[in-house]
């Protein structure tokens, strides 16, 4: 395999295809208390002045429009976050070089070396331009098809990761 280093693009498709869905699930939780805290506020606004809720028709659009906009923004907040992680982690801009057996994978940088047993793969997942390797449900290791001299070399990969890997 070639040595590469991992780029902020590459982290972060990583982190979506990592957590999929789950990383909506927060978003959804922040718009629907902030849909029903504005709810709320009119609720009470209007018990207090004693009107009709239709007597602000208005509110309901803008809580629709700052709705719409959370939910629109929500991937810009989130690659900004992504960004803060990767650039306080320095590990990850280093040169990594990866070396496979048929017992085990290693990773090799100017920080350190890890080895990781095929027997101790948790699952993995394979994107358009990457393959991620967990051993635990909070930590991966990603490799980006760069890394691979060649489709054989990937194949082979995938083969081991198939082979042992608890869950795909």
């Amino acid at each position: 395999m070639k040595k590469f280093k991992l780029s902020f693009e590459d982290y972060y498709q990583a982190q979506k295809l990592f957590l999929g869905w789950k990383r909506w699930f927060f978003e959804i939780v922040f718009l629907i208390s902030g849909l029903v805290l504005g709810l709320s506020v009119l609720m009470i606004v209007n018990a207090l002045e004693d009107n009709d809720l239709m007597s602000a028709p208005f509110l309901i659009p803008i809580l629709v429009i700052a709705a719409l906009v959370v939910l629109a923004t929500a991937p810009l907040r989130q690659k900004k976050c992504y960004k803060k992680i990767y650039d306080t982690q320095k590990s990850f801009q280093e040169a990594i070089k990866i070396t496979f057996t048929d017992k085990n994978i290693e990773w090799k940088s100017e920080s350190g070396f890890y080895k990781l047993a095929w027997k101790d793969v948790y699952k993995y997942k394979c994107g358009k331009n990457m393959i991620i390797i967990s051993e635990g449900q909070n930590l991966m290791r990603i490799i980006p098809d760069r890394a691979f001299e060649n489709s054989h070399e990937k194949e082979h990969l995938l083969r081991n990761l198939s082979n042992n890997a608890k869950t795909q």
